[in-house]
């Protein structure tokens, strides 16, 4: 049920600029999926040993805040490589290897700091440095929508260093905030619904800013072509999503053209998706924002006491007390 609510919902987002937004179709698969997902939680609150444990974000308001924040935090991150991927190769013309050794300093930053953030939040708790990696997140997403075919790459390289903080400072607290927010007993459960909640995050992340980037790029493009004194046809605009998905058969049909043609087409297909990225960027930074706020908010009601010891066991002494009662040191 949830593998088929997600599946509709991420098939309407992707689909629906082909089909169209009022589409019977992408209606039909947006509110459609409400019905298995509904069905998917009437489910786990009734089957003796559910799939997700829908009690432990019911009575823990600390454990849904960090779930609530590594949503977002997961979205941002895939929705920052995916759109980062697309900006590198089509606007500055890298290879898929050229865009791999610019985002360097994002994947060493994060190997460099994720070993440490375990030692602060031990030191710490998880909430600080939860709120300080969801603003790195934020902040490293909003710079990186400014940025154009004219960023220089010691912008592009800072943006992408703070985001690998933020990555590192985030995912590491997330965790130990999700974790910790539970009893031993559910530490099991709680780490399952953690990495669903990172995969469902990026999966939606994506479809969501994928379809935001192309409905801004498309309006974007309509607004250059009409100041100029055009109208673009929807083969024209097929012609210029090919092109900045990097399809052969539009570089080609380009080459056709006069330089300046060409460059007048790649120039406004530039500035249509740089105006989309910003758009899917911006709006990422704002649920990175909402969501740390809601962990926040949550976090100040409280963790709930530990469960005692399961009926039948008995709790054990500390290691020392067990020894010097068996060995008569001590009396």
């Amino acid at each position: 049920l949830l593998t088929l609510g997600l599946l509709m919902l991420m098939l309407g987002l992707i689909q629906a600029d082909a089909w169209g937004w009022s589409s019977s179709f992408t209606l039909g698969l947006l509110i459609g999926s409400a019905i298995p997902l509904a069905g998917f939680v009437l489910v786990e609150s009734r089957v003796r040993n559910p799939l997700i444990e829908l009690g432990i974000f019911l009575r823990n308001p600390p454990f849904l805040g960090a779930n609530a924040l590594a949503l977002a935090a997961y979205s941002a991150v895939y929705v920052f490589l995916f759109i980062t991927a697309l900006y590198l190769q089509n606007i500055h013309g890298d290879s898929a290897l050229g865009a791999g050794v610019r985002l360097l300093p994002f994947a060493v930053v994060f190997a460099a700091l994720a070993p440490q953030v375990g030692k602060i939040v031990n030191r710490v708790g998880p909430v600080l440095p939860m709120t300080v990696g969801g603003a790195l997140l934020a902040g490293a997403l909003v710079m990186l929508s400014f940025a154009d075919a004219d960023s220089p790459e010691l912008f592009l390289a800072s943006s992408f260093v703070i985001f690998g903080a933020g990555m590192a400072v985030g995912l590491v607290s997330i965790s130990a905030g999700a974790l910790g927010a539970v009893p031993p007993a559910k530490i099991g459960a709680a780490a399952g619904i953690r990495s669903t909640m990172a995969y469902v995050g990026g999966a939606l992340g994506v479809a969501v800013a994928g379809a935001v980037l192309l409905v801004r790029e498309r309006t974007r493009l309509s607004e250059i072509t009409r100041e100029q004194g055009q109208e673009i046809t929807p083969d024209e605009q097929r012609d210029i999503d090919a092109l900045l998905s990097g399809a052969p058969e539009a570089r080609s049909q380009l080459d056709l053209l006069s330089p300046g043609q060409a460059d007048e087409i790649i120039l406004a297909a530039g500035d249509a998706f740089t105006a989309g990225m910003a758009t899917s960027l911006r709006l990422t930074a704002g649920l990175v924002v909402a969501c740390t706020v809601v962990m926040l908010l949550l976090t100040r009601k409280g963790t709930p006491p530990r469960d005692p010891a399961p009926h039948g066991h008995v709790k054990l002494p500390p290691p020392e007390d067990a020894h010097a009662r068996a060995t008569g040191e001590g009396r």
